[in-house]
C-alpha cells in the first residue's frame, strides 16, 4: 500500500474511532445516573481489556519480548491514556460545563502538535499549522457556546480538562515507536490493562465500586456493553492502529468528530438542541483533515 493510500485509510479509521468516542459521550449520559464516573470507566475499559486480551491470545502465537526500559515506558503511557485521561475528564466535568469543556477539548490537535514538534517526533509545516487552526475553529463553531457557558465554568474545571487532554496527547505522541516495534494490538492491550488497574484504585479511593456503583439495571448493562465493546475495544484498537500509521497531529485533527457526534446523538437520544452552525463546523473539520493529509511532492518530482 502506497503512502497516500495508507494515509487515507488511517484517517478514515481515525474518523470512525473518534465518532465512536462521541457516541460514548451520549451513552454515558444515559447510564451515568446508575453509577459514578470512575466506576463506569473502570468497568467499561475493564471489559474492553479482557476482550482485547482474549483476541490477542487467540490471534497471536507468542507475546513479543519487550525490553525492560520499554516496559516502564508502556506502563507510564498506559497511566497517562487510560487512567489519568478518564480521571481528569471526570473531574473536569464536575467543575465546568460540558460545552465549555468541549472548547478546551478541541485544542487537543494543537497540544499534540506542540509536544510532537518539541520532542522531534514530527516536523512542522504550514499545512499542519493551518489544519490545526481550521479544526479548532470548526469545533468551536459546532459547539456554538454562549457567554452563559463561560459563566458556568470554573478555573479548576479548565485546569483538569487541560491536563486531561495533555495526558491523551502525550500518549498520541510517544506511543508510535512502540506501536510499530511491538505491534498495535499488544501495546493497546498492555497499556489498557495498566490503565484499568489505575482506574480501579482511583475508584476505590473516590467512589464505591464494591458497594453499589456497579449495580446496573438490565438497560444499564446493555449500555455498559455498548460502551465497552464498540465504544471501548473497537475504539481504542482502531486508535492504536491509526497512531501506528500516521503522524500524531494527523490523527488528533480528527478529534473534532468526537464532540460533533456527541451533539448529534445527544439531540437524537436526549432531545437536546443542535446548533445551526453544526454543519459549518463539520465542513471545516473535513477541510482540516484534507489539509493535514496534503503532502505536496518536492519540486522537480513527478
Amino acid at each position: 500500500m502506497d503512502n497516500a493510500k495508507t494515509s487515507y485509510v488511517a484517517v478514515s479509521l481515525a474518523c470512525f474511532s473518534t465518532m465512536l468516542g462521541g457516541m460514548t459521550v451520549a451513552l454515558t449520559r444515559l447510564v451515568i445516573s446508575e453509577t459514578e464516573p470512575l466506576s463506569l470507566a473502570f468497568i467499561r475499559y475493564g471489559i474492553a481489556a479482557l476482550i482485547l486480551l482474549a483476541y490477542f491470545l487467540f490471534t497471536r502465537k507468542m507475546i513479543p519480548r519487550v525490553a525492560k526500559p520499554d516496559i516502564w515506558v508502556l506502563i507510564v503511557l498506559g497511566i497517562f491514556m487510560f487512567t489519568l485521561f478518564p480521571f481528569l475528564m471526570a473531574k473536569a466535568l464536575v467543575d465546568t460545563s460540558a460545552a465549555h469543556g468541549g472548547l478546551i477539548f478541541s485544542t487537543m490537535p494543537l497540544i499534540t502538535m506542540i509536544i510532537s514538534v518539541t520532542f522531534g517526533v514530527e516536523a512542522i509545516n504550514r499545512y499542519k499549522v493551518a489544519s490545526v487552526a481550521i479544526a479548532i475553529l470548526g469545533t468551536i463553531l459546532a459547539l456554538d457556546t454562549s457567554t452563559e457557558t463561560y459563566k458556568e465554568a470554573t478555573l479548576w474545571g479548565d485546569i483538569y480538562m487541560f491536563l486531561g487532554i495533555t495526558s491523551a496527547s502525550i500518549f498520541n505522541v510517544f506511543s508510535k515507536k512502540y506501536l510499530i516495534l511491538y505491534g498495535y494490538l499488544f501495546v493497546i492491550t498492555f497499556t489498557l490493562f495498566i490503565g484499568v488497574a489505575g482506574l480501579f484504585v482511583l475508584a476505590l479511593i473516590f467512589e464505591s465500586p464494591l458497594s453499589g456503583s456497579l449495580d446496573f439495571s438490565a438497560t444499564g448493562w446493555l449500555l455498559v456493553l455498548i460502551l465497552a465493546i464498540p465504544g471501548g475495544t473497537l475504539m481504542v484498537t482502531l486508535w492504536g492502529k491509526v497512531l501506528q500509521m500516521i503522524s500524531p497531529t494527523q490523527a488528533a485533527i480528527t478529534i473534532g468528530f468526537n464532540p460533533l457526534t456527541a451533539i448529534v446523538l445527544g439531540a437524537w437520544f436526549l432531545s437536546e438542541g443542535v446548533s445551526g452552525l453544526l454543519f459549518v463546523g463539520l465542513i471545516l473539520i473535513l477541510v482540516a483533515i484534507m489539509v493535514a493529509s496534503y503532502n505536496p511532492r518536492p519540486a522537480g518530482k513527478t
